[in-house]
């Protein structure tokens, strides 16, 4: 029974893609502002659904979702992203690594977006999207990004990289750090099945870049973020 009800699971969670992966590929309107968005949360919440996944969000009063900002969270699974997508109450952009690009149907999908793909070891590639990212905050985007660069294998968080903080310091939008709690244990990463369960998002306050901040200022603001979403994994454990 249980190997049928997970066949039914990613069946549906197949189906989901499709659907939601078409109307992204052939809309006219998948360019604009609030139609990507509204489209993939409607995905973040299928997959969910689908996965018997619980999603308990703390911290929604710290973000306003007309305001614009540079979210930074942890990354252990695949489900961290339809987590996000649901959870996050602003309309934000994903910068992601290139290679997912050729990933069959879903890599189109990700070129037909308006998500940010880059090329972290090339260093001009990197500052492109840096680019675009700050034309996407004058358009009235959020963007997130997983400074650890690559999913934890134990849910532990990873050292981090720079370039969210760098991203920071030159569009002066403010940092909200997002712990996630529980898609470790869901879908680790290097597993292909997953299990129900219950899932922790934490937004926490913004923390402002200051004005002419240099790469100290960066370094700092960095092992600040790192330290509260650290904290906040220790402290919970037992999910």
């Amino acid at each position: 029974m249980k190997y049928l009800k997970f066949s039914i699971q990613l069946i549906r969670i197949a189906f989901s893609v499709l659907y939601y992966g078409g109307i992204t590929i052939i809309s006219p309107n998948r360019k604009k502002i609030d139609y990507f968005y509204n489209t993939a949360m409607k995905w973040g919440r299928s997959i969910l659904r689908i996965a018997g996944v619980k999603l308990e969000i703390f911290g929604l009063e710290n973000v306003n979702p007309n305001e614009n900002y540079v979210f930074v969270s942890n990354h252990s699974s695949l489900f961290d992203i339809p987590v996000l997508q649901y959870a996050l109450p602003c309309n934000f952009r994903i910068v992601y690594k290139r290679e997912l690009e050729k990933i069959p149907f879903f890599g189109y999908v990700l070129i037909k977006s308006p998500y940010i793909g880059i090329v972290r070891e090339d260093g001009k590639d990197a500052m492109k999207g840096m680019k675009q990212a700050i034309e996407d905050f004058q358009k009235g985007a959020s963007v997130l990004l997983f400074p650890e660069g690559t999913r934890s294998k134990d849910g532990n968080l990873q050292e981090f990289k720079r370039g969210a903080f760098m991203l920071a310091s030159k569009s002066q939008k403010p940092i909200v750090p997002v712990t996630i709690i529980g898609t470790n244990s869901i879908m680790p990463k290097g597993k292909y099945k997953f299990v129900e369960g219950v899932v922790k998002v934490i937004i926490h306050k913004p923390i402002n870049m200051p004005e002419n901040a240099n790469k100290k200022t960066e370094l700092e603001i960095q092992n600040k973020v790192f330290e509260i979403i650290n904290t906040t994994l220790q402290e919970n454990k037992e999910l």
